[in-house]
């Protein structure tokens, strides 16, 4: 899946991306649409589930888009 170059910009939550470090997820599977470089993120596991995604190099991780777009299943 990719993200549409005509997506509706209102669906989305701005936020400053110097500040922005964690996002929680708390589901029991989650991917990422949106692309980043693999190595600039990491999906913490805890008890069974996805809790939450933790921006590790946030230089590298916005530097392909600007929009984080995950995928969850419960």
């Amino acid at each position: 899946a990719t993200i549409r170059n005509d997506i509706n910009e209102s669906y989305f939550t701005m936020l400053d991306i110097r500040n922005a470090s964690q996002f929680p997820i708390n589901t029991k599977k989650a991917r990422l649409i949106s692309e980043h470089p693999s190595n600039s993120y990491r999906l913490v596991e805890e008890n069974d589930k996805v809790a939450y995604l933790e921006i590790e190099n946030p230089k590298e991780f916005w530097k392909l888009t600007k929009y984080l777009v995950v995928e969850t299943k419960n």
